[in-house]
Parts: structure tokens; C-alpha cells; sequence
């Protein structure tokens, strides 16, 4: 998003460039388990009620009966398969045929939920498991509410929502404030929630799914991490909403020769547009080659957040660059790395 109107009254964040510039720089990842006990959480972090043994029933679901079986692979079943990534949403903002930000992995884990209640069946939703949000801006969380609604009384833990503490909040307090939406990590009770909030601070790896994602602070106009999504040998990372940044390469060039297999980049605005990228703290494609060149790993680039009343103009710019390792990506396509 653009954020604008705040930016015109003083950066969100102090100078310098990207949230944590200073200290949070060339400090070492911190691993959380996603799926640890309550008394294993790692101290500063919160985390919601947890279901115990005798809660074998589908959350929201008043009748009860026989407990639904748990959805998806376990994580031991993924060793030697490869990285699938599918593209919900690939832009920075709406029209028909044209979704929010919003990438699948693995069948259960949601990066980002700009569309991911429009692009997948009832079914699929059901086997997510987790939404890592990158910041809270509207085209990144705008489907949560109704993804949750459309798995009530379907599932037999809480989706599990991971994102930075200051994300949290605002998607808390101004979207399941039970004046926008429920609050569903109420409902049907604190007890058995829907959706469980599970805020990590930046530069925290969590292990969710068999994957390991880091989140790591970029440059936007809000709190928004980039990520390192990382499963055995192969690591994907996603840029986030960001202007040029640094701390985002820096823990990428610490993963072994190999093992980056792409990067994701946003490139939101055409380059007439370079002013307006500069103030919403955005990419044009006329800064992606400096950027990727940041990140030792050779890979193939996939250009994302794009603004879709600008994308042919943007698709010009991009196939015009002096590289051929930048394409847009493609969306409802299934990578696979």
C-alpha cells in the first residue's frame, strides 16, 4: 500500500531507512516452533489458548461427533520433494481477474492473504494451517476475515497467524474488533478459537510445516518484514512491501551456494511513477537490477505487487532491462523448486 497520507507527516520509522536498521543488524535468527507447548514458547512472545487431548472436535462446531482428520502431509513426508509455490494473488492491488497479494506453499502454509478466500476451493482452505502476514496493509490481509469464516466448524486446531507484533495489533484492533469482523480468536470461545495470533519479532526464524521463515525487517512505510522461506536444502525469499533495502540480502547471503532457488521482488509502480515509489517506500522496475544484485545467489527473479492499472506498462519496463533473469510472475501458476 502506499501510505502516503502518514508519511507526509513524519516516517514511521527513524532515519536511516528500514525499521531495526541499527540494532537489528547482523543479529542471529531466533527459532520458534509454530507448533510448540504453551510452556515452550520462547519468552516476549504470545500466544493464545491451546487445545488439549480432550478437544478432538472441529472448532465451531456445535454438534461435535467424531473428530475430522487432520488435513495435509506430515512435515516427514516432505523430505526430497520439492518447494511448491502457488501464485493466489501476484499484484498490489485489485481488478477482475487481477488478485491481491496472496502465495500458497506446501498446501498449508499462506504467505501474505490478499485473495486467499476468492482463489482457493473450500477444501484447501481447510488444510492451511498458517498465514505469515508481512505487514498489515489492506491488500495483504484482506481475505483473512473470510477465509476464517469459511472454515468455521471445520477444523480441529486454530489457524495459527504469524506476523510482527505491531502487525498484530492493528489487524486486532481495527479488523477483528468485532465492529469490522468477529473476533474470531474469540469465537466459539477462548478455549477452542478459530485462529490463534502468534506475534515473533523481527529477525525471529519460525518453524511451521516443515519450513523454517525467517522474517527479516525491510524498508516500508509500515512495520513489514521480508522473508527467507526455507525447507531442507532450498530457500525461497520473498521481498515484501519494500524501497531499497539491506538487511533482507544480508541474511540471504549467509544461506550456502545452492540452496537459494528464486527470488520474489516487488515492483509496484512504473518508473515515471519513481517519485511516488520514493514517498510510498515501493520498487519500480528501473531499481530491480541494482537490488537483486545485492544477493550473491544467482537465481531466477519473479516481479510481484505490481499495481494492475500499470502492469503492461510495467511488463515493457521490465522486458526492457538489461537481464533476462526478471519475469513477472504468473498467477494461479504452481512453481515448483
Amino acid at each position: 500500500m502506499w501510505g502516503m497520507g502518514r508519511l507526509a507527516r513524519g516516517s514511521w520509522f527513524p532515519q536511516g531507512g528500514e525499521p531495526g536498521a541499527g540494532p537489528e543488524r547482523g543479529r542471529q535468527p531466533r527459532v520458534y516452533s509454530a507448533d510448540a507447548s504453551p510452556g515452550a514458547t520462547p519468552r516476549g512472545t504470545r500466544r493464545g489458548p491451546h487445545p488439549g487431548p480432550s478437544s478432538a472436535r472441529a472448532i465451531g462446531s456445535a454438534a461435535g461427533g467424531r473428530p475430522r482428520p487432520r488435513r495435509g502431509r506430515p512435515p516427514t513426508e516432505r523430505a526430497g520433494w520439492p518447494v511448491k509455490l502457488r501464485v493466489l494473488g501476484a499484484y498490489g492491488g485489485t481488478l477482475p481477474g487481477k488478485r491481491m497479494t496472496c502465495f500458497l506453499i506446501n498446501d498449508e502454509v499462506v504467505i501474505d492473504a490478499g485473495s486467499m478466500a476468492s482463489a482457493l476451493t473450500l477444501e484447501e482452505q481447510i488444510r492451511v494451517r498458517h498465514v505469515v502476514l508481512t505487514h498489515s496493509h489492506s491488500d495483504h490481509v484482506n481475505s483473512l476475515p473470510f477465509f476464517i469464516e469459511n472454515i468455521f466448524g471445520r477444523i480441529q486446531e486454530p489457524v495459527k497467524i504469524h506476523s510482527l507484533p505491531a502487525c498484530i495489533d492493528v489487524v486486532q484492533q481495527h479488523l477483528f474488533n468485532n465492529a469490522i469482523w468477529p473476533d474470531f480468536a474469540s469465537i466459539p470461545d477462548r478455549v477452542l478459537p478459530m485462529m490463534e495470533f502468534r506475534p515473533a519479532p523481527t529477525m525471529a526464524t519460525i518453524k511451521m510445516a516443515g519450513l523454517r521463515i525467517t522474517m527479516v525487517p525491510v524498508n516500508h512505510v509500515v512495520p513489514t518484514v521480508g522473508l527467507v522461506v526455507e525447507e531442507g536444502d532450498k530457500a525461497i525469499v520473498f521481498s515484501g512491501d519494500t524501497a531499497p533495502t539491506q538487511s533482507l540480502w544480508a541474511v540471504a547471503n549467509g544461506l550456502h551456494d545452492g540452496v537459494v532457488k528464486a527470488l520474489l521482488v516487488e515492483a509496484s509502480f512504473p518508473n515515471r511513477m519513481q517519485p511516488l515509489a520514493d514517498i510510498s517506500k515501493h520498487l519500480t522496475p528501473q531499481q530491480l537490477v541494482p537490488e537483486i544484485a545485492k544477493c550473491r545467489h544467482v537465481c531466477p527473479v519473479y516481479a510481484y505487487h505490481i499495481k494492475p492499472p500499470y502492469l503492461d506498462e510495467i511488463r515493457g519496463e521490465i522486458e526492457g532491462l538489461a537481464t533476462d533473469r526478471i519475469e513477472i510472475v504468473e498467477q494461479d501458476r504452481t512453481y515448483e523448486f
